[in-house]
């Protein structure tokens, strides 16, 4: 997690997987999981998280570990996705911008999408398989090119 250099410290969830398998799983969003091809489609489903001053003392336990934060602060959703987040670099300095990006270029954060971008892989192949036979028939159209929601 990095502090950018007005203080505020950031960091990036992938949060709206669970909800999209189970929807594509399910038939009505099929093509959503499908189009995904490229660590750029991935970023409509990972927000951008902030950390605040904790003033209950809560969340200091959670200051350790590979996922650390600063003790005395919590994370809080940032209302913003990976694409959304554009419309707030408005009100960010040059600096913040340029050290947020420092941040998506990291190897760490390459690594997390590769292992993300895989893992949605691996449920395409699983829906095209194994899925219900809506989500099924579904995610074959999109892989063929015949789904009524491709151009």
């Amino acid at each position: 997690m990095p502090q950018l250099p007005n203080g505020k410290h950031i960091a990036i969830q992938a949060t709206g997987f669970d909800a999209l398998y189970d929807e594509a799983f399910n038939g009505t969003q099929a093509h959503k999981l499908m189009q995904i091809q490229t660590i750029a489609d991935l970023y409509p489903y990972v927000e951008v998280i902030y950390f605040v001053h904790d003033i209950k003392g809560e969340h200091g336990k959670h200051a350790t570990g590979p996922q650390a934060f600063p003790a005395g602060l919590r994370p809080a959703p940032g209302g913003y996705s990976l694409v959304t987040i554009q419309h707030e670099f408005k009100h960010w300095s040059r600096q913040d911008r340029k050290a947020f990006q420092e941040y998506l270029e990291s190897d760490r954060i390459r690594s997390f999408f590769a292992e993300l971008l895989e893992d949605v892989k691996q449920k395409q192949e699983t829906l095209l398989k194994e899925g219900p036979e809506l989500g099924r028939f579904l995610a074959l159209c999109w892989k063929t090119g015949a789904h009524p929601l491709q151009e």
